[in-house]
């Protein structure tokens, strides 16, 4: 079974058990196939962003700014 790539961007270096928070909340669990990539970017402000496969879930301080800011315009 080929090996998937879960990506996590925070603003942090997340510990094992806030990973395996985020995986059980998205129904996911940590095996020999999944591949978790912790990335760090301080321009998120906060949250995390995740990607795993074409499924892309930005809960960031920085796009919730984003979407405030549209929504001014």
């Amino acid at each position: 079974m080929p090996t998937k790539t879960l990506t996590i961007i925070s603003t942090y270096q997340l510990s094992e058990a806030e990973i395996k928070t985020i995986l059980t909340s998205l129904g996911l669990q940590k095996s020999a196939t999944l591949l978790v990539d912790n990335q760090i970017d301080k321009g998120i402000i906060a949250g995390i962003v995740i990607k795993y496969n074409d499924y892309y879930l930005d809960l960031s301080l920085k796009n919730k700014l984003r979407e405030i800011v549209g929504n001014l315009s």
